[in-house]
């Protein structure tokens, strides 16, 4: 959570720790402020540029939202997903091959987390403006795994309805975010996501790109 304020000291943790990659978040907003212009200079940016440095690797997550577009909610209009995937590839510019993995949006199966307007069919919007960002940065980043759904839990129902919509064709894995206290189950709930997967086309890997749990000790 660099992007949330993390003093950039704390970096030198992952030395210790042998830590290989972080997942973190490079806010839209906070680097296109004018339209068409980037501005990668932030605090942020730059501390996850020195993890780069070290031999390090990202997954960034980031949602599809910025006040230029869309009037700030998720971006729906033709515009507003080109606008997403030019930002997506100027990132990926920024940070070359050290970026393994795009997480498009952060659980968006929470309450309102498809902020589209009245009328739009969530689901299509979001797999539609998946599709602008495929085509867009896939040919020139083979490399970089671009994971739709980011569900909190193993939503395997939410899911489906972007399997049905087309998902798997435009995205290299699905994220999902199993907290949980025990480990018990969670084999059952990925062979039941594997198995919706399989009745809308081809599986994708699933990345867990969240889990834990707070002990009181």
């Amino acid at each position: 959570h660099f992007s949330q304020g993390w003093s950039p000291a704390w970096l030198d943790l992952t030395t210790p720790l042998a830590t290989k990659s972080v997942r973190d978040t490079v806010n839209w907003a906070s680097v296109e402020r004018t339209a068409g212009v980037y501005d990668f200079s932030g605090t942020p940016v730059q501390t996850l540029a020195t993890f780069c440095g070290r031999g390090g690797a990202l997954t960034l997550t980031i949602t599809p939202k910025n006040a230029l577009y869309d009037g700030g909610r998720m971006v729906s209009s033709a515009a507003g997903r080109t606008a997403y995937a030019n930002y997506i590839a100027a990132l990926l510019t920024r940070f070359g091959s050290c970026v393994v993995a795009i997480e498009v949006g952060n659980e968006v199966n929470s309450a309102g987390a498809l902020d589209y307007p009245a009328g739009v069919d969530k689901f299509r919007a979001y797999v539609d403006m998946l599709r602008v960002l495929y085509a867009r940065v896939k040919p020139a980043n083979p490399q970089v795994a671009i994971l739709g759904g980011s569900t909190n839990v193993i939503g395997t129902g939410f899911l489906t309805s972007l399997f049905a919509v087309g998902m798997l064709d435009v995205i290299d894995g699905v994220a999902v975010h199993p907290y949980r206290p025990d480990a018990e189950g969670i084999d059952f709930e990925i062979a039941n996501l594997n198995a919706a997967m399989s009745r809308y086309g081809t599986p994708k890997p699933i990345w867990a790109t969240e889990f834990s749990f707070g002990y009181a000790d």
